[in-house]
């Protein structure tokens, strides 16, 4: 299974998928068209759709959750996380 580890901010996300022998990384705009350019990212660079992806991103207010919502009716699994108990 991969992982995507984001990072979010008004304006932008940043990530980098997790893969078995090395990462890759981006940046998106915060929006509708910058969530499905990642979707389409991620369709380039994932391992396999059959493995599976888990995305993780900090609880920054509202700033992540319309990226969430997006990959959650995709089908992914996503973890909103407490930023303390990822510095952790």
């Amino acid at each position: 299974m991969d992982i995507l580890d984001v990072d979010v901010s008004k304006m932008k996300f940043d990530v980098a998928l997790l893969k078995k022998d090395h990462t890759k990384h981006g940046v998106f705009a915060n929006n509708e068209a910058g969530f499905k350019h990642l979707w389409s990212w991620l369709e380039k660079h994932r391992s396999s759709a059959a493995d599976g992806i888990h995305v993780c991103l900090e609880a920054t207010g509202n700033w992540g959750l319309d990226l969430a919502d997006f990959l959650h009716m995709k089908g992914v699994k996503v973890s909103v996380v407490n930023p303390a108990r990822v510095k952790a």
